[in-house]
């Protein structure tokens, strides 16, 4: 019974992986596995990638963590509430990364043309401009 499902993930993800790679196509850029770099106005770095589900992953560095102590504590309490007003406003989410060194702003999206990963490209600009200004890397 897991074949059916395992053959459909495989499926999704070479779906995803495939228009990924016409999107890098595009762009005349070129894929890494299944993901993708863009720079976007030479000023920000997004790191695409094609999920298992199809779906695509945009993410980009926020800023690095002080170490352990009041500066961390209060970078992670101006992030926490920034979001918490942010989620009705915007898909994207400002996330710790797994080794708690560093805040991302990432979004997941279904994509089923390269238009709509453009879309989604340029949404998420327009919220990773207001992060950048709001969580400063000092």
């Amino acid at each position: 019974m897991n074949a059916p499902f395992a053959s459909t993930t495989n499926e999704r993800q070479s779906a995803g992986g495939g228009l990924l790679g016409r999107y890098a196509t595009m762009l005349g850029a070129e894929m890494s596995g299944s993901s993708l770099t863009v720079h976007v106005d030479e000023r920000y770095r997004l790191r695409l990638r094609s999920l298992p589900d199809g779906r695509i992953q945009v993410r980009a560095r926020l800023r690095a963590l002080p170490e352990p102590g009041r500066a961390r504590d209060a970078a992670l309490l101006h992030a926490g509430r920034l979001s918490c007003g942010r989620m009705n406003a915007s898909p994207a989410a400002c996330v710790v990364d797994a080794d708690e060194h560093a805040l991302w702003l990432q979004q997941v999206a279904a994509s089923s043309s390269t238009q709509e990963i453009d879309e989604l490209v340029g949404e998420f600009c327009n919220e990773l401009a207001f992060w950048t200004q709001a969580v400063p890397n000092e």
